[in-house]
């Protein structure tokens, strides 16, 4: 089970409609909608056309670690955790999560003078903030130099309650780290909150130079949910003026 990151709620209806059409078409022997139905398939599980999509997300970004001279401090996001087999055990980070730490903890690398903030909330009996921190730790980053928010649910409220922190700290000019396609959006609540920030983003939309890369499966699917749910996301943080 993964907590702290969307599932997928949004690509699924399109792909039983598209089954369903094309189940349509075959059994009332209509093979403009069995062709429509299986081609509406293909698209959404092949990784171009998810790359083209995600192109209006993580176009504005970079995938070099920015110049830092002039930065305050890292700000980590977290995007969720996978359930312990055992109760005894802390959770693990999920994919997103443990790519956001890794990148995090190269940029601190190049810059061992910053503080690093872990930004993540409550999920299974501790946060996420503090399983960030535990691989931080482990990574040889000091204690000293890991903070922890460990309160918020959303990316709105990672940047509210991270900004506090921040402010207390006199910080106002941050490295802020997350995933490409969630940096939208991640960037925008953060400056809403009266921060600079000098986006790092990881974990980018690829085309592969390996043939199997092209062919269309589950990382497609995937990828063009996380697409979905940030323009959604998008959308409803501009009406509720959260960005």
């Amino acid at each position: 089970m993964v907590a702290g990151g969307a599932g997928l709620t949004y690509i699924n209806p399109f792909l039983i409609l598209l089954l369903a059409l094309a189940t349509w078409g075959f059994v009332r022997r209509r093979r403009g909608l069995l062709a429509a139905g299986l081609i509406g398939i293909f698209l959404f599980s092949w990784l171009p056309v998810s790359w083209l999509l995600a192109q209006p997300l993580e176009g504005w970004y970079s995938p070099h670690p920015p110049a830092a001279s002039d930065a305050q401090a890292i700000v980590v996001l977290a995007g969720g955790a996978i359930r312990p087999e055992a109760a005894e055990l802390p959770p693990a980070l999920n994919e997103g999560s443990y790519l956001r730490c890794h990148y995090g903890l190269s940029i601190w690398k190049m810059n061992r003078q910053l503080p690093m903030l872990l930004c993540g909330g409550t999920v299974f009996r501790t946060s996420l903030a503090l399983v960030m921190r535990d691989m931080m730790v482990d990574a040889g980053v000091p204690e000293s130099q890991l903070w922890t928010e460990e309160r918020s649910t959303s990316t709105y409220e990672n940047a509210v309650y991270a900004a506090e922190i921040l402010r207390r700290k006199g910080i106002r000019r941050i490295i802020l780290v997350t995933e490409a396609h969630h940096m939208l959006r991640s960037e925008r609540c953060f400056r809403k909150q009266g921060l600079d920030v000098l986006p790092a983003a990881c974990n980018f939309a690829l085309l592969h130079s390996d043939p199997s890369g092209y062919l269309p499966g589950g990382r497609g699917i995937l990828m063009n949910e996380q697409t979905l749910h940030e323009l959604v996301g998008l959308g409803w943080y501009l009406v509720t003026r959260r960005i």
